[in-house]
């Protein structure tokens, strides 16, 4: 079982620590909610890599405490004329 989502996950990911880290993430959701591992993996099939991080972002935030949410979000860009006040 583990050999299967490890394959899957490394042929989504070039990097063979994401895709060991996804795997064990997915086997942590599978016991800590009781979902079957092939019922997770299952509704990951087609999705590109954004959306694999989204779908165990959620799982994991089921499992988390509301002050340690999980997101993914893009870096914000300030205003050119905000951005010239900000003093470092």
């Amino acid at each position: 079982q583990y050999d299967n989502v490890f394959s899957f996950f490394k042929s989504i990911f070039s990097d063979e620590m994401a895709a060991r880290n996804f795997t064990l993430n997915v086997f942590q959701i599978s016991q800590d909610s009781g979902i079957p591992v092939e019922t997770i993996l299952s509704e990951m099939n087609n999705q590109n890599q954004v959306q694999i991080t989204a779908t165990l972002a959620y799982y994991l935030n089921n499992l988390r405490s509301n002050a340690t949410l999980l997101g993914i979000t893009t870096t914000a860009t300030p205003n050119e004329f905000a951005a010239r006040n900000i003093l470092i």
